[in-house]
């Protein structure tokens, strides 16, 4: 009768976990799909070539420019990130805020800009912050 009881406790936990996570899995899923279908009417961005640079400023700090091709008619750009990455570092707001710069470059009716990002941005997020940062433009 113990072992009985015991046994169907221990089913009881394994399965209650198991849809736990069956459950999560579909919720992340869902998730996924939804990012999936909203990146799907927004223009494909191309990365520049290097994807990011680091100039130095005549006071010897290194600002960081992540590079971007949009075509040369592009009125609006706007930056964003990932979904769920934090840009709001210090005083220099959420990349919404980040200054979107347009260089002389034109290849095939693109033109090259890019985004300058913080350089507490790039030291609190690390290596390969420039591909958790994107380009819309309209």
């Amino acid at each position: 009768m113990k072992n009985k009881l015991f046994i169907m406790i221990l089913s009881l936990i394994f399965l209650t976990a198991f849809f736990r996570f069956k459950v999560i899995s579909n919720l992340v899923l869902a998730l996924e799909s939804d990012n999936i279908a909203l990146n799907v009417f927004a223009p494909t961005e191309k990365r520049g070539n290097p994807a990011y640079d680091t100039v130095i400023d005549k006071y010897g700090i290194p600002h960081f420019r992540v590079f971007f091709w949009v075509p040369k008619n592009a009125k609006r750009l706007i930056p964003y990130a990932d979904p769920g990455i934090k840009t709001k570092v210090l005083t220099h707001g959420p990349i919404e805020n980040w200054s979107v710069v347009k260089t002389n470059t034109i290849k095939n009716n693109e033109q090259l800009v890019f985004i300058y990002v913080p350089k507490s941005f790039v030291l609190f997020y690390g290596k390969g912050f420039q591909n958790v940062i994107h380009l819309r433009y309209q």
